[in-house]
């Protein structure tokens, strides 16, 4: 058991023995699965870009998004309070799944357009 919190999750992926946990906001937590210590891995500063989903790819860059926060791309020595590097084709969609398949870099996205 890992505690309480009042924040409910949007996603989750568990990577190198911790649980990174996304709650749709700029702050992605990370769990350490033997000690159950719980942190902050990183906050994006870009207000406006909550993280609701996200995946890592084969060389550890963290790939998120949410609504309207177009496909924000997290290096994997990024801690603390970053600025994430943005895609730059998704900023008007609400991208509900981000998903790394087979260990390459292709990257899937479920993508549902705003109304205008």
């Amino acid at each position: 058991m890992f505690g309480s919190t009042r924040r409910v999750p949007s996603d989750a992926r568990i990577r190198n023995g911790y649980l990174y946990w996304m709650g749709t906001n700029r702050e992605i937590l990370k769990v350490n699965l033997v000690t159950d210590t719980v942190s902050r891995w990183i906050q994006i500063r870009q207000s406006g870009k909550n993280i609701k989903v996200g995946d890592f790819g084969p060389t550890d860059y963290f790939y998120g998004g949410g609504v309207s926060t177009d496909l924000c791309i997290v290096p994997a020595s990024a801690s603390g309070v970053i600025d994430a590097t943005l895609q730059g084709s998704y900023l008007s969609e609400d991208i509900v799944a981000v998903r790394v398949f087979n260990g390459i870099s292709t990257l899937h996205q479920e993508l549902h357009r705003q109304p205008s």
